[in-house]
């Protein structure tokens, strides 16, 4: 899909014959193919249906380089153009470049027959065997978000979720109450026991880590165990895309920055430090698609609690006003994080209102 964009940019009149098919036949040319070639074929295309021969070995342009360096290897191209659904979940050759090329292929292939559900994403998943490694690379869960968010309708719902990465802030704000503030997230769990909701008992969850919601359903902790989870249905998997991340609440100097309906029936959470996390993003929750609002930023933690900070706070600004205005800026303010996160201690048990 990258590659056919680049493209369409690149031949503006030929737009409209850069289908994945066409693409992925330049991709998987046994010879490379300069832009030269690429627009003879197009010409040739536009006056009759001609399949593209391939042009004398030769370096590749930069442009092409840089459009098929992010796009599916060769032998993934072919399954992107068939329309069977039955090949979906045939494994597509991996693509050795750090960057999970092949991912936007199968799922590509996915919606060849219709909108997919959790069971057919998992079932790619599998065939392609990804692991837990794979499953908790950064770069891999944003691959699938963006490959997902491709087939998304509703240009008004795909503007308001862009996803904005956040470039260096400087140190202007650091002497900011906001700032200085204790910044921290919590994934809070209605596992384990606790007196405080009737149970003869306080007991700790039983997991030492917080996974993601990919991870759960490709290699449930119970195998017979592959019912959907209660927060999360097809449209996560089939229009967010958001599945491979873990889901915090952000808590600054002990106070929760939104509420959530789940919340009222938690037991413990664990804690872990805001700035120090190498990659997370923050949004209003998606679920309610009508009052999303507020930039989606993506960075490190440190980055993007600068950016909250100089957007928001004002220099003697209170820590609590600043918090109101997060909640005024955000509907029920979530912050994601590529992958799992091991758990040091649980904290609790704890009972709404926190």
């Amino acid at each position: 899909m990258t590659a056919a964009r680049k493209l369409r940019v690149q031949f503006p009149r030929h737009a409209a014959a850069l289908t994945l098919k066409v693409v992925s036949e330049y991709l998987t040319s046994p010879q490379k193919m300069s832009l030269a070639d690429i627009e003879a074929d197009l010409e040739k295309r536009a006056s009759s249906p001609v399949t593209p021969t391939a042009s004398k070995s030769r370096t590749m342009p930069k442009p092409v380089e840089q459009i098929i360096s992010s796009a599916p290897s060769a032998a993934s191209g072919s399954s992107a153009a068939s329309s069977e659904p039955a090949l979906a979940t045939k494994p597509i050759v991996r693509v050795a470049n750090g960057l999970y090329s092949e991912v936007a292929v199968w799922v590509d292939a996915l919606y060849q027959a219709h909108s997919p559900s959790q069971e057919d994403f998992v079932e790619a998943l599998t065939s392609q065997q990804y692991d837990e490694r794979d499953l908790n690379d950064p770069v891999f869960v944003y691959a699938l978000q963006q490959a997902v968010r491709e087939h998304a309708v509703g240009a008004m719902f795909l503007k308001k979720t862009e996803i904005k990465d956040v470039p260096a802030q400087d140190d202007r704000m650091k002497e900011f109450p906001a700032y200085k503030a204790k910044w921290t997230l919590r994934h809070y769990t209605p596992s384990g026991k606790a007196k405080l909701h009737g149970d003869e008992s306080d007991t700790e969850p039983g997991f030492a880590s917080v996974r993601s919601t990919v991870s759960l359903a490709v290699d449930p902790p119970d195998k017979l165990a592959k019912k959907k989870s209660g927060h999360t249905g097809d449209k996560d998997w089939n229009k967010y895309g958001n599945v491979g991340n873990t889901f915090f609440v952000l808590c600054i100097d002990g106070v929760l920055a939104s509420d959530q309906q789940y919340l009222k029936n938690c037991k413990w959470f664990a804690e872990f430090d805001f700035a120090s996390i190498p990659n997370l993003w923050l949004s209003s929750d998606w679920l309610d698609e009508d009052a999303i609002k507020g930039d989606a930023l993506r960075g490190s933690g440190e980055q993007v609690k600068r950016r909250l900070v100089a957007s928001l706070a004002k220099k003697n600004m209170h820590v609590s006003m600043f918090i109101r205005e997060l909640g005024t800026a955000y509907s029920n303010l979530e912050v994601k994080v590529p992958g799992g996160r091991p758990v040091g201690a649980w904290q609790g048990p704890v009972k709404y209102p926190f």
